[in-house]
């Protein structure tokens, strides 16, 4: 009854223009180490000092999970059957994966190469790519290109806006700072809304008649 009870609030919440759909309690995220990489205590202690190896990590209630999958399931089939959908993302929607990546990349050069056409490869790799979605364009994204619109849109903008960030060392914290631009990490919303950022890539690669493939943070271009 509880859960049920702020789900309803925080839908009754977009429609109300004084009122945040999603509180502030839910946004907050945390820069932590990341633990992989240290192959020795020294080179532990020495990755502590280096800004790369923090990452902001959202551990989000479960409540505003069981929230955040509730408008997933009521987001994703629009966003997906769009199209101004990728058709080639191959990351965060069923029946995509790595490997159907590398099917259609292989298919690919493989054509070309009974064809007697030579095949050039290039790779994009974006670091920490969740970090630098600019919050402004992804809205108009949604609004724009994919047609969400009025309490639907007011709830995203709620989400997406207002989280703010603090940095752990131990058992040390900083002052937490809002951020304005990225998507969550380790959200439920994060990657689906980082592949409608991603989506107008497509047009600008097909623009110029060049073969693409999109997967997570990687994009293929033939």
């Amino acid at each position: 009854m509880l859960v049920t009870e702020v789900v309803c609030s925080s839908v009754h919440t977009s429609h109300c223009q004084t009122r945040q759909p999603v509180t502030a309690d839910w946004k907050a995220s945390c820069s932590i180490q990341e633990s992989a990489g240290a192959s020795t205590a020294e080179e532990g202690r020495a990755r502590q000092f280096t800004a790369s190896n923090y990452r902001p990590i959202s551990n989000l209630p479960t409540v505003s999970k069981v929230l955040e999958r509730l408008v997933l399931a009521r987001l994703r089939p629009q966003l997906l059957s769009s199209a101004n959908f990728s058709q080639f993302q191959s990351a965060y929607r069923k029946g995509h994966s790595k490997e159907t990546a590398l099917l259609e990349v292989l298919d690919g050069v493989f054509t070309a190469a009974d064809n007697k056409q030579v095949t050039v490869l290039i790779g994009l790799d974006l670091s920490a790519a969740f970090d630098i979605v600019d919050q402004r364009l992804l809205l108009d994204h949604l609004r724009l290109e994919f047609g969400v619109t009025e309490i639907p849109l007011r709830w995203l903008q709620s989400y997406i806006r207002g989280w703010t960030q603090f940095i752990k060392m131990g058992q040390h914290e900083s002052h937490a700072t809002e951020v304005d631009v990225g998507v969550p990490q380790r959200s439920v919303l994060g990657p689906l809304l980082f592949a409608v950022y991603c989506s107008p890539i497509a047009d600008v690669i097909t623009h110029h008649g060049i073969q693409y493939h999109q997967y997570s943070l990687l994009s293929c271009k033939m």
